[in-house]
């Protein structure tokens, strides 16, 4: 199948329509070799990953009228969410779920496709401890938050890895100690006040 391409901000996106193969590495992070770099509309990422199975608002607590809470895009089929911000309407992360148990945004499917790590491969039942193997430096800032930082393509700009990690519940109600990935989570650049690709914003500046 061809392969198409659009330009934007965070670089060239490449659409894929099946499989996907997410590179997190030393010198940055990409999926299906298009480098990641900055938050970006949602139309960018749709052209990466195509459209969305559902869109559903991120918080169980209504947004004040007038405004809205982040949006987060399930990919139930390929175990991929986006969260798009309330604010500025660009997607600022993406996140890989490969337990659909434990994970905190559960899709229906867990990730379908193919994810390396610091040259760890990561799939469905890899064990936290395994991270150690991994060529990036990883910080557990929280129980079962683990965080390391990669450069973005964007020059000066970084990408924060986050790993979430849980136990499954015994039988005496207490989570395991044996804890494995859940979740891998690309946090981009994101600039919160960015009207860019607000449409209130761009309906005021055109009225």
């Amino acid at each position: 199948m061809n392969e198409k391409s659009t330009s934007s901000g965070a670089g060239n996106i490449s659409m894929h329509p099946s499989t996907l193969n997410v590179s997190i590495h030393r010198g940055g992070a990409s999926v299906n070799d298009t480098r990641l770099g900055t938050s970006g509309p949602t139309s960018q990422f749709h052209a990466l990953l195509g459209i969305p199975d559902r869109i559903v608002d991120g918080s169980d607590t209504a947004a004040p009228i007038g405004y809205r809470n982040n949006q987060c895009h399930y990919y139930d089929t390929k175990g991929v969410t986006l969260n798009e911000h309330h604010y500025t309407h660009q997607i600022q992360a993406m996140n890989f779920v490969f337990d659909t148990r434990l994970a905190v945004h559960p899709t229906q499917h867990s990730f379908r496709g193919e994810m390396t790590v610091g040259g760890l491969r990561v799939v469905t039942g890899t064990l936290e401890r395994q991270l150690s193997h991994a060529d990036l430096e990883f910080t557990a800032q929280l129980p079962g938050s683990w965080f390391a930082t990669i450069p973005s393509s964007v020059e000066g700009r970084t990408i924060t890895v986050v790993v979430s990690t849980r136990g499954p519940k015994l039988r005496s109600g207490r989570r395991s100690r044996t804890k494995w990935i859940t979740s891998v989570c690309l946090c981009l650049p994101h600039d919160p006040w960015d009207t860019a690709h607000n449409p209130e914003s761009r309906s005021r500046t055109n009225a």
